[in-house]
């Protein structure tokens, strides 16, 4: 939003001072690659620190997911249907932290318009990667435990989670690819990313549902009502997700059509 309003500004900023911007918005990786990337554009052989940081964000994200996944699959205990959240959550992180390191090194070779297009085709997918594949999945796996062992709540239903479960990962994945196609192909993939989207808020809804998580709870404490919260956001979230096409049909003849404004608005 910040670029944006740089863009549309009366007396915008330079275009060097807008590159530093986007380049400063995207700098939200590791430490070394996040204080890195800015200053690249004016101390050049940063990039080497820049991209250096984020493989070795790779390799310690690689490291954990790989000591997570062997200490849940060899556990005394059989898998559960959450612990198929777990790990698919962490493959997500991975999947994400590889596609990160490889556009942080594409948008340190750009500049300009390029840099600006670059970000409106590849930063959207990246965040629902994040968000949805990585952050979702994790928190529904978590909360099909916490929420009947810790507060007493009816237990999910293993049949409906292990449904729920490549619905979800497949609406994940036909967001990002409908993003990146809309741009780069033809605006008629938008139509796969609003599939998933619906899909993915229908089986979320549908999932969590059946935990009956505002029911009473018998093991009831104040954390719980922070949880129940929290789901009530992740609905508003994703009822506007659904209705964002109407939201853009709506206000339409005020959105501006530069790539730029774009990335603004996506970031």
């Amino acid at each position: 939003h910040e670029i944006f309003r740089h863009i549309v500004a009366r007396q915008p900023f330079p275009r060097e001072v807008i590159e530093q911007r986007i380049r400063g918005h995207l700098a939200d990786h590791g430490d070394a690659d996040a204080l890195a990337q800015p200053l690249v554009l004016s101390l050049p052989w940063l990039w080497w620190v820049a991209v250096g940081g984020s493989l070795l964000e790779v390799i310690a994200i690689a490291t954990f997911v790989w000591l997570i996944a062997a200490t849940i699959l060899r556990s005394d205990r059989p898998l559960v249907h959450y612990d198929y959240y777990i790990l698919a959550a962490l493959v997500w992180f991975l999947v994400q932290a590889v596609y990160e390191a490889i556009y942080l090194t594409a948008t340190l070779a750009a500049a300009g318009d390029d840099l600006t297009q670059l970000v409106a085709t590849w930063q959207p997918a990246l965040r629902d990667l994040q968000i949805h594949g990585f952050a979702l999945l994790m928190i529904l796996g978590v909360s099909q435990r916490v929420f009947h062992h810790f507060y007493g709540l009816p237990a999910p239903s293993a049949k409906l989670s292990l449904i729920a479960l490549p619905i979800l990962c497949a609406a994940v994945m036909g967001e990002a690819a409908g993003l990146v196609l809309m741009q780069t192909v033809s605006p008629i993939w938008a139509a796969l990313w609003y599939v998933s989207v619906t899909a993915l808020a229908i089986t979320t809804a549908t999932l969590v549902a059946s935990w009956r998580i505002y029911a009473p709870a018998p093991d009831s404490d104040r954390s719980l009502k922070f949880l129940r919260i929290a789901y009530v956001w992740l609905f508003v979230s994703l009822g506007m997700l659904v209705l964002l096409p109407a939201h853009q049909a709506a206000v339409s003849w005020l959105a501006p059509t530069s790539a730029a404004a774009h990335s603004g608005f996506s970031h």
